[in-house]
Parts: structure tokens; sequence; C-alpha cells
């Protein structure tokens, strides 16, 4: 008999992962009942239309946060309640090529999960394992039952992590922990407290970052399997039981093809040169060092430490990040614009980047400072995300110095605007309205302002519910920016430029 057998259960929100739920568990329990105010197909629209007391278990969707009036009532009522990914690992199947458990690996973090879940997932499946991926907003139970799978790899949200006590991961990961998302966790120690869930009853190894104080206090706290061991990934030299890198060289001092050598920690194994790897170098302008970021190096080292817990040797590895095809969207060179197209003699160039993956201000930040003093034009949304003062003070003041010109969507009252003009006030600021041509107003106008060597960097830093869904956000500025190309290359054949 299966744990929801005699259970009468209520999914709260009908998103992906409620209709993921829905889904596989209807049949197995005694008894099911939606809940959403929005979608009409739900069992149950109204609020005061549910009775806890009819139920022996909640499911709520990640957007539910633990102060919502309904979860306290599920409370207290007495009714748990639970995470799909806590209902997944209740479901979890065997593997029908080894015929045991499918062993999971759970990456979390504020910033890099996709990108460090796409990597070890391309190394792992270089070594022909039969990988099975769920990012963030994918059904986790369809991948959890997947029987084909040999490797279930998961990008886990603290969201999902909240509601969830049970799971018991193979390989754990956290990758950071940064001030965000603290609304939905009522503060940063309960954002804290849930992220090292990750590392809950870890079967073989937890992996953490060498460069994250937070997920280093947290690896030596958890409560793992015995023999379960940390490994710790750098940008840096590792040290031992770490992977790390050394001008370019991925080099491991964690895994070993012979652990009875008693001298196995004096060296090092080489993994991969990533010198050649252009794919993953920041986008520069010409003259200007090209380099492969910190947080880059830290999900290729991390992705390597998941790799090398299930036996990848360096021509797998080498063989993944060849054939790893980084996120759309993330620091992504797009156009590059060849001045002496335009008037046959200026020198120099401007290039254009998208970051519109860029899902909070920590990770804006941390790409706008790659770039030299003064060099970036940037276009960003009025409606970005700090709600204060000192957290507008804070984010501003990290990317201040690389800033020549802002051009912000949303106009004059848009709060990040009136921001900006009181904590930059020597960058100038100008403004396009809201609109249904707001992103290629604003993209033109960048590019108007942007001078030889500078960066046009589209990076709305999350605040996208004014605008546009993000991927019409990012085909529209994609599209002006072919256009503009279209543009200047045609007047350059027409005048005997090019």
């Amino acid at each position: 008999m299966n744990y929801l057998t005699d259970k009468r259960v209520v999914i709260l929100g009908l998103d992906n992962s409620g209709r993921s739920v829905a889904r596989h568990i209807k049949g197995l329990c005694r008894s099911l009942t939606t809940f959403d105010e929005f979608h009409q197909d739900a069992d149950i629209n109204l609020r005061s239309d549910l009775n806890f007391t009819d139920y022996d278990l909640c499911v709520a969707a990640p957007f539910f946060s633990p102060d919502d009036a309904l979860l306290r009532l599920a409370s207290d009522a007495g009714i748990p309640v639970v995470s799909e990914l806590e209902v997944a690992n209740l479901l979890r199947v065997k593997s029908n090529s080894t015929g045991e458990l499918i062993p999971w690996v759970g990456v979390t973090g504020t910033n890099g999960k996709s990108t460090t879940v796409g990597i070890a997932a391309a190394i792992l499946r270089a070594m022909g394992k039969n990988v099975q991926v769920v990012l963030d907003g994918d059904s986790i139970l369809d991948g959890a039952c997947n029987a084909n799978a040999e490797i279930l790899l998961l990008e886990v949200s603290a969201f999902m992590l909240h509601f969830t006590s049970t799971i018991s991961l193979d390989v754990s990961a956290l990758l950071n922990v940064f001030d965000e998302q603290l609304g939905w966790h009522a503060g940063k120690d309960a954002y804290v407290s849930d992220k090292a869930k990750i590392y809950q009853n870890t079967q073989r190894y937890c992996l953490y970052n060498v460069h994250d104080r937070i997920t280093d206090t947290l690896v030596q706290n958890a409560d793992v399997v015995e023999g379960a061991r940390a490994i710790g990934f750098s940008h840096h030299t590792p040290a031992r039981s770490q992977i790390g890198t050394v001008e370019g060289y991925l080099l491991d001092r964690a895994f070993y093809d012979d652990e009875s050598d008693p001298l196995r920690f004096l060296n090092a194994n080489e993994l991969v040169d990533l010198n050649p790897l252009d794919k993953f170098f920041s986008p520069h302008v010409s003259g200007v060092r090209s380099f492969i970021p910190k947080y880059t190096l830290q999900n290729i080292a991390a992705a390597a430490c998941i790799a090398r817990a299930y036996g990848a040797r360096p021509e797998h590895i080498v063989a993944g990040l060849n054939a790893f095809v980084p996120l759309s969207g993330r620091n992504q060179l797009v156009y590059t614009r060849k001045l002496h197209m335009e008037d046959g003699f200026s020198e120099g160039e401007i290039i254009y980047v998208d970051d519109t993956h860029s899902i909070n201000t920590r990770s804006t930040s941390t790409v706008l400072s790659l770039y030299p003093k003064g060099s970036v034009v940037w276009i960003v949304s009025g409606y970005v995300s700090p709600a204060t003062d000192i957290a507008a003070y804070d984010f501003i003041s990290k990317v201040a110095d690389q800033l020549a010109a802002v051009v912000v969507i949303g106009g004059e009252e848009a709060d990040f605007y009136k921001q900006l003009r009181k904590f930059a006030r020597g960058i100038p600021v100008y403004t396009v309205d809201l609109g249904e041509n707001a992103v290629r107003e604003a993209t033109l106008k960048a590019s108007s302002l942007a001078l030889s060597y500078q960066a046009c960097i589209f990076s709305p830093a999350a605040s996208m519910d004014k605008l546009l869904g993000y991927q019409d956000v990012q085909q529209i500025y994609r599209a002006t920016l072919q256009a503009e190309a279209a543009r200047i290359e045609e007047k350059a054949k027409e005048v005997g430029w090019f």
C-alpha cells in the first residue's frame, strides 16, 4: 500500500506543479480536490469554500508563501503541507536498466542552477548515461517517474525545499546564498534554512562553494547519511577535497582513481583546459582582455564535481563542455557594431549584450561588474526589484562605476528611475515610456548614446511583469538589433564602405 492510499488530498494552485501532482496521484489517493482562484477548472475557486478538516494532506504550489492565510489554516487544522518535490520523493521509481531506485542529484542556490545542471547533464550524457533533467518550472513528477532514466538531475528552488522534509539525495549541491526572494521566505534566516535542506540526508556527496561562507557553514552542520563526503568547488586553486581552476585549467583534488593510495592528496588530476572554450568567456570589445567570469568557473567546477561522482573521466568532461549550449540571454553577445561601416573612417566597435536571463539584482550586478569602468550603456526596467532606498542604494553602488549612461523603461514616474536620480547623480539617465514599442525605443536610444568600445547591455533585472514575458522582450531586443545591423550594412554597401 502506498503512502497516499488512505489520504484525502487537496492541491492548492493549478500551475504546472499543481497540475502535475493532480495528474500523477489521481487514482492513488482516497480522494483528490483541487483549488485555484484563477483557473475555473479547479474543483474549488473560492477560499471561503475550503475546509481543511476535509483533508489529510495539502500539496501547495510554489507561489504560496509560508505565511499565506490558507497554509496557516491548514497548519491550524493539523494538515501536513508538502511540495511537488516531496510527493515525487514518495513516488520515486526504480531504473529499468539497474533495477535500483534512480539516484537523485539536487542543485540549488540563488544563481547559477540552470547552468550547472546543464553542464553536468552534458558531461553525464557524454559518458553514455541516460540523464533525466528537471529544471525549475518543469514537472518534477514527470521526471521522477521516468523509469528509463539512470540519473535524475534536479534544479531545486528554495520554494520547493521549504515544504519538503524526506528527500535523501545521492549528490546535493548548494551553489551560493544571496539576499534575494526574502519576501517569500520572511527573512534571510528562513531563506538560508530552506536552502540548507538540500543537504539533509545526502547519501554520498555534499557539494559546497568554497567562496561562499554560508554554504561552507551549512555543509559542516548538515545531517547526512554516515560516510557522505563534503566536496568544495572553487574558481581558484583547489585545496584537498576540492575541484578548482589554475590559469584556466580545471583541476581535481577530490576524486581519485586509486582511493587507497596514501599519496593521492598530494596531487591534482588535470581535467580540462578551459582556455579554448570561447563560449564561456564574457563578451568584450577588441583590445580588452577576455576571461571566464568567476561565477561561470564555479558553475563548471560544481558540474564537474557532480559528473566525477559518477565516474566521469577528463575526456567525458571535455566532450560535455563542448556539447553544452549556454543559456540564451545570460551575458550573451548578440551583435558587434563596426563603426567604420557607418562613415568609412571611424575606429572601434560597440557590442550589444543580452542579459535578460539575469533574474535578480544580484546576478545583474555580477554581470555589469565584468565590464570596464564607464563602458556600459544599461537598458533597465523602471520597476526593478529594490523595494527600499537601502536596497536600491546597495544595488546601484555595485554597478555605478561601470555605467556610462542608463535608459530606463517606464518613464520618470517609475520607482527605479527616481532611485537612480537619487543615488547615481553623476550618470546620465534617460527614459522611455511603457508601451508596445518601449523595448525597441529603449534599444535605439541606448545605441545612440554608446561610444566606441562601449557595451549596450539589456538587463531589465527581473522586473519584466510590467513589460512583457521574458521571451517576448528578448525577441524584441534582438529583432531591433537585427534590423539595425541590416540598415547599417545596406548603407555601407550603398556608399562603398563595406
